[in-house]
C-alpha cells in the first residue's frame, strides 16, 4: 500500500510539473524566427567566398565548415517543413541548397524521412550507420554517399524523384564550371568550394554515428 501511494504520488508529481511547462516547440514562428532560419547558412558561404578571393584558402575552408553545419540544419528543417515557409519556398530553399551543398537533398529527404518511420529497420540506412566504426564510417563515406541516394530515388514519390533528378543534373553543370574557371583562371572559389564539399560529406557520415 505504502509503495502505491508513493508512485501515486510520483505519477501526481511528474503529470503537474509537466501541466506548468509552456512547450515552445510546437508554437508559430515569429517573422524573425522564419527570417533567422531561411538566413542563417549564407553569411558564411559568403564570407568562404571572400576569404577564397583574397587566397586565405584555410580560412575559407573553415568558413565553408561553418556553412556547411547551418545548411545542414536548415535542410533537415526542410525536410521536416519546420522552417516556417511555404511548402514551394521550401522546396526551392532545398534546390538551391542541393547545389551549394552539392548532394541531392530531395533524395536524401525521402531516406530521411524512411527513418522517423521505420527506426533501426532494414529500410532505414541512416540507422544502419550505427552498426559501423568510425573507421568504417570514415572510408566508407563515398559508397555511402551513393547507396542514399539509390535508396532515396527507391523510396521517393514521382514528384519528388524528379526534384532528385534536377538536383543531379544542377550539380554537375556546376561543378563542370567550377572546373572550367579553374582551368583559365588560377583555382577559383567555386572549385575550392567544390572540393570541401566532397571531403565533408565523406566525414559526414561519422558524424551521423556520433550524432
Amino acid at each position: 500500500m505504502k509503495a502505491n501511494k508513493i508512485q501515486s504520488n510520483k505519477s501526481t508529481a511528474i503529470k503537474h510539473a509537466l501541466s506548468s511547462l509552456e512547450w515552445q516547440d510546437l508554437h508559430q514562428l515569429s517573422r524573425g524566427q522564419i527570417a533567422y532560419n531561411v538566413i542563417l547558412p549564407y553569411p558564411f558561404l559568403l564570407l568562404s567566398w571572400w576569404f577564397a578571393s583574397q587566397s586565405w584558402y584555410v580560412l575559407a575552408c573553415g568558413a565553408s565548415y561553418f556553412f556547411f553545419a547551418a545548411a545542414f540544419r536548415q535542410a533537415h528543417d526542410g525536410y521536416h517543413h519546420s522552417l516556417g515557409t511555404s511548402k514551394h519556398t521550401t522546396t526551392g530553399i532545398l534546390l538551391l541548397l542541393s547545389v551549394l551543398l552539392m548532394t541531392g537533398l530531395h533524395s536524401i529527404r525521402a531516406t530521411h524521412m524512411e527513418h522517423h518511420r521505420n527506426p533501426l529497420g532494414d529500410s532505414d540506412i541512416e540507422g544502419g550507420l550505427a552498426k559501423l566504426s568510425w573507421w568504417q564510417a570514415l572510408l566508407g563515406g563515398v559508397t555511402y554517399r551513393l547507396d542514399i541516394y539509390r535508396q532515396g530515388l527507391r523510396l521517393s514519390s514521382r514528384r519528388n524523384r524528379r526534384l532528385a533528378w534536377l538536383e543531379f543534373a544542377s550539380i554537375i553543370l556546376v561543378v563542370m564550371a567550377a572546373i572550367g574557371l579553374s582551368i583559365v583562371n588560377a583555382p577559383t572559389a567555386a572549385l575550392l568550394h567544390c572540393c570541401t564539399a566532397a571531403l565533408l560529406h565523406c566525414w559526414r557520415k561519422c558524424w551521423f554515428i556520433t550524432y
